[in-house]
C-alpha cells in the first residue's frame, strides 16, 4: 500500500481477514479503515491507474464489464457483508 498508494500501516501482527487460493498463487484480504482522502494519494504511476470510492453495486458492474480484476462477485459480496457495509475498497 505504502508503495502503490502512500498509505502507511501495521501489518506485522494483523493476520488477513480471508485468503483465497487458486492455482498459480493466491490472494490474502485485509480489512483496513482508516480515514483516507484520496485526492491526497500519491499513485505509483506504472502499477496504479486510477483511483476511487466505489459501492459493492458498482465493483459488481465493474467486473462485469471486464473494468476491474476479475473476481467472482460473490468475493465482492462477502468483503462488504464482513465491514457491515462500511467499507469502500479501492478499485
Amino acid at each position: 500500500m505504502f508503495e502503490e498508494l502512500d498509505i502507511t500501516a501495521e501489518f506485522k501482527l494483523m493476520r488477513p481477514l480471508f485468503t483465497i487460493n487458486f492455482s498459480f498463487g493466491f490472494d490474502d484480504f485485509y480489512v483496513l479503515r482508516k480515514n483516507i482522502d484520496i485526492d491526497h494519494l500519491k499513485l505509483q504511476v506504472y502499477e496504479v491507474k486510477a483511483i476511487k470510492w466505489a459501492s459493492k453495486d458498482e465493483i459488481k458492474r465493474m467486473i462485469k464489464d471486464q473494468e476491474f480484476i476479475p473476481y467472482r462477485v460473490e468475493i465482492i459480496d462477502l468483503i462488504f457483508s464482513m465491514g457491515d457495509g462500511l467499507l469502500q475498497p479501492f478499485v
